[in-house]
């Protein structure tokens, strides 16, 4: 069941890494002018919403030439940013190329953090009680 419940969170999160990355293999930097190299902040619209995630694709990347995605998920009341940190995954992706992607959860308040629709019950977090599409 909890395998489960993490495929199905990668669902949203992936298809807005997934669609960058198929502009990216196009030829096309993602959703924007996103250099290579660098971690760097992007934003798509899914589900009626705009879901942000940091994304790292190393210098060397090629269109011609598929290389490894790793989504890193912040924990319930964490952010993108607090993962990159404390992971430092992208890091890892510099040195054995692949690309990282650490996807934003929903709901941050004044004194609240991103969080994941799992599909609790009962609902535990902000994304949960509102009923966010967290699997696609």
């Amino acid at each position: 069941m909890k395998l489960t419940l993490l495929i199905l969170l990668l669902g949203a999160a992936a298809v807005a890494a997934i669609r960058a990355l198929i502009e990216l293999k196009r030829g096309r930097a993602p959703l924007g002018r996103a250099p290579l190299g660098q971690l760097v902040s992007q934003r798509v619209r899914f589900a009626g919403m705009n879901r942000g995630f940091l994304i790292y694709v190393p210098s060397g990347y090629r269109p011609d030439r598929p290389l490894p995605l790793l989504l890193a998920f912040h924990g319930g009341g964490g952010s993108a940013l607090r993962m990159a940190a404390q992971t430092r995954m992208h890091d890892l992706a510099r040195e054995d190329e692949f690309i990282a992607v650490y996807p934003e959860g929903t709901g941050f308040g004044r004194r609240r953090g991103g969080t994941w629709n799992a599909g609790g019950n009962p609902p535990q977090g902000w994304a949960e009680r509102h009923r966010i599409d967290d699997a696609g």
